[in-house]
């Protein structure tokens, strides 16, 4: 009888959850030689949630967050923020060693009640965005972004702002490299959002100014109901190489000593292959073949970018000559394995030595896995 029970609960469950929209579904009744069992829209509901990984759980949460104005409304007074001033993010020390490399700040995360009364009227949660950072967690606080503009007639605003704080405001690209790797990919999502909501302020359709909606997910057009959502340019970055050499090109906007893989905008109507072998014919000469997606990365610069990584060889039977493109580099090399090996084990860069990324940029793990052969 057991077993005929649990079919029937199973059974009840199912139905009572296709017709949870029903406004007479709130309970089912379930008679069988005697027993009656009772249950619930609710019970049901806790049961399925149970069944969820936390991954999907945390999903679900930045999904509602996302698309339910009033709980996320509600949800700023719960959150932690993760505080700009003019893009710059604010930091505080942390001395954390992330194995050879040394991270010397990471995000001073705000309560809300913090900013409240750190910023008085500056603060409006209104202009907050939505982080994904906590998905692995749904029951912590949710997070969110905001950005404080500076105050021309204050020369000494930024000043009194850090000390208020009690921290420290850097650039946006210096951030990603004195932090963490999780508080880096973080960083890599506030930056390129809060400077988007920045830029479009304005309607492309009719010109007039947009509102942002509670979460920063979009901006609509009050005039002409157009939605606005975040911009996101895909980028080709490739490794080329022959045998055991790998070249690594230098743009004149590096950091002193800094080399790196070939990349460059898709174009529009272009695959990923054909916009690698023609970034790599423009900027250095060279003809490849044997095109391989190796994985991807969001970027915040130059605003928001997705790389597209990939390993590629030069074309067999043609010349390994590099032709630079001077309008965009300014010096190539080619390295071989154990070079790269030796230049990715140095735990800083040295006056006047060649550099590769760190561990944050997409284009060291495309020059580590060839590297070790793992490609």
């Amino acid at each position: 009888m057991a077993n005929l029970v649990t079919s029937s609960l199973r059974k009840a469950a199912f139905c009572l959850r296709r017709s949870a929209t029903s406004a007479h579904a709130h309970s089912v009744y379930l008679r069988h030689r005697g027993l009656i069992a009772v249950l619930s829209r609710a019970d049901v509901c806790k049961s399925h949630r149970r069944h969820l990984s936390q991954y999907v759980q945390g999903v679900r949460r930045l999904q509602k967050l996302k698309e339910d104005e009033t709980f996320c409304r509600e949800s700023w007074a719960q959150g932690n923020f993760a505080v700009f001033y003019d893009l710059r993010p604010l930091v505080v020390p942390s001395l954390s060693d992330e194995g050879k490399h040394l991270k010397i700040m990471k995000i001073a995360w705000k309560h809300s009640d913090e900013l409240s009364e750190l910023l008085k009227e500056d603060f409006r949660a209104d202009e907050s965005i939505v982080l994904n950072c906590n998905i692995s967690d749904p029951t912590s606080p949710p997070k969110f972004a905001i950005n404080i503009a500076s105050k021309s007639s204050e020369p000494d605003h930024k000043e009194k702002f850090e000390k208020r704080f009690g921290s420290t405001t850097v650039s946006g690209r210096t951030s990603l490299f004195v932090v963490s790797k999780t508080d880096a990919r973080i960083l890599g999502q506030c930056l390129p959002h809060l400077q988007w909501h920045i830029r479009h302020q304005f309607c492309s359709n009719c010109g007039e100014r947009t509102t942002k909606d509670p979460s920063g997910s979009k901006r609509t057009c009050p005039t002409c109901s157009t939605v606005h959502y975040p911009i996101l340019s895909p980028v080709a970055i490739v490794l080329v190489t022959n045998g055991d050499r790998c070249l690594v090109v230098r743009q004149p906007r590096f950091m002193a000593g800094m080399y790196s893989a070939i990349s460059g905008f898709l174009e529009p109507g272009e695959s990923l292959e054909a916009a690698v072998r023609r970034e790599v014919a423009e900027e250095v000469g060279l003809e490849v073949e044997e095109v391989k997606f190796f994985s991807s990365q969001s970027w915040a610069f130059p605003l928001s970018s997705l790389m597209l990584g990939c390993h590629a060889s030069i074309k067999h039977g043609t010349t390994d000559h590099v032709s630079l493109d001077e309008a965009e580099l300014e010096d190539s090399r080619w390295l071989h394995r154990e070079e790269v090996l030796t230049i990715l084990d140095k735990s800083s860069p040295k006056d006047d030595d060649i550099w590769l990324p760190p561990e944050v940029a997409i284009a060291h793990r495309l020059l580590k896995s060839w590297a070790l052969k793992e490609n």
